[in-house]
This record gives structure tokens, sequence and C-alpha cells, in this order.
């Protein structure tokens, strides 16, 4: 049986959206949410300030910005996905900056920074990737063309994990251009601490690891990072992926 919660926000779009019907809302918000406690949070903001619906804000969640946009796909035309706060395209907002989410393209570049490519050693424009690593545009595109095996050889250099259940964790991470090049170059980094203590990983990691478990890895569970406990892990505390109980308990400041 479905949440009320998934009604409830299907009703409060359906009363602000004037073209696409509420059966078809309905459809797209049961199948947007993984996890119940970000659906209601999202219920909860919609019901409390609707305008968001069609205000374009960059500053809003990631999980209601990114279901306005499957709405507008679907052929909403009234609510209104937020705009890339440097470009001003609604499209996917996977980068945050002081003024809002950035689209890809728009992320790169503002990450970006001149001086010498750690790989080929040529001063250039550079990408920024983890532990203070950067490249080159075309030594990042190199690395992209190898990254997928690079992957499995990774994990598998960790942990005993069968290469297609990688290869089918990687089909099933959502997609974007660099997405394997980045992973490859944390699991290259950071690899063997991250399995070790995998509330310390990357969102990036995270999504990973459990879509590697999903798919019949024998890896431990994510755990919050401040309690240890395997509930719903949306927040970050201090580095570490947390619950929100513990996410609340850090940041409750006495008025």
């Amino acid at each position: 049986m479905r949440d009320p919660v998934f009604e409830e926000l299907t009703a409060a779009i359906a009363a602000v959206e004037e073209v696409l019907k509420h059966a078809e809302i309905g459809e797209i918000v049961a199948a947007h949410f993984r996890q119940l406690p970000v659906a209601r949070r999202t219920r909860d903001l919609v019901l409390a300030t609707p305008g968001v619906l069609t205000s374009m804000d960059p500053h809003m969640p990631p999980a209601l910005a990114a279901l306005l946009l499957r709405l507008k796909q679907a052929g909403a035309e009234t609510v209104r996905p937020p705009a890339c706060a440097r470009c001003g395209q609604q499209k996917a907002l996977p980068s945050r900056s002081p003024q809002g989410r950035l689209c890809g393209p728009c992320g790169r570049r503002l990450s970006e920074r001149f001086g010498l490519c750690d790989h080929c050693r040529n001063e250039r424009w550079l990408l920024l990737g983890p532990a203070e690593s950067a490249y080159c545009r075309a030594c990042w595109a190199r690395m992209h063309r190898d990254a997928r095996a690079r992957v499995v050889e990774e994990v598998r250099r960790h942990r005993r994990v069968a290469a297609e259940v990688i290869r089918t964790a990687l089909d099933r991470m959502p997609s974007a251009r660099d997405r394997s090049t980045r992973l490859m170059l944390e699991l290259s980094a950071h690899g063997r601490e991250w399995f070790a203590d995998p509330a310390a990983g990357s969102a990036l990691f995270g999504m990973f690891y459990d879509l590697l478990r999903e798919g019949g890895a024998r890896l431990p569970e994510r755990r919050c990072g401040g309690c240890g406990t395997t509930r719903t892990l949306t927040e970050r505390v201090d580095g570490r992926v947390s619950c929100r109980r513990c996410y609340r308990v850090a940041h409750t400041r006495a008025c």
C-alpha cells in the first residue's frame, strides 16, 4: 500500500499544475523517491510554501528540484524546476555554489584552476579531482576511456566482488559524463580507507557502495558515522554520512 505522503504531495502539486493530469503526477512522484523520509520532507516543504513549485529557486532541496525537472520532462508547464544559478538553464543541477545549485558544465567551470596537470605536467586549465589532485581536460578525457575498467580493478583490489556486479552497479548509477572517472580517482586515492569505513566516503562512493550491496556484493551495510545505526542516511556531519537525528543533535544550539 502506498504511503499517504505520496498522495498528499501529488495533490499539492496537482493543485498548482494546470497541464499534467493528477494521475500522471502521482506516477512520477511515486517513482521518484527511493527514501520515504526524503519524500516526507519534500511534502512538508511544498505544503508550507507552495510557491516553491513555480519559484525556480536554485537553492531549493535537490530532491524537489529533480522531481520538478522530471515533471517538466513529462509535459508539466505550470510547475517549474529551478534554473542553474550561473547559466539559467533548467536542467539537472548536481553542483553547489554560494549562489545556488549549478548544472554540470557550470559546476566544472567553477571548479577549474590554472596550474600543472598532475598527469601530463603541462600548465593548463585544470579540473579538480580528489585528494587535491587536478587534471587538464585532455588527460581527463583520456582517463575517462578506461575509467570503468579501472573502477573494477580498484574495487577488486580491496574487496572480493564479482566484476559483473561492479559493472552492473556502474550501469545503475545516474548518468553523468565524468562520474565514472571521478569514482575511479576517488577509489584510487581513498578506496582502502573508505571500504574499511564506508561512512567516511563521499556521496558518490556511498551511492556506488549501496548499489554494489543491492547487486549481491557481500559488504556490510553503511552505518551512521555518529550513532552507528543503519537508519536512512541523508545528511553529513564532519565529513561523515549521518542520520537525521545525529545531524539535528550536531546542529542544535542554545537560543
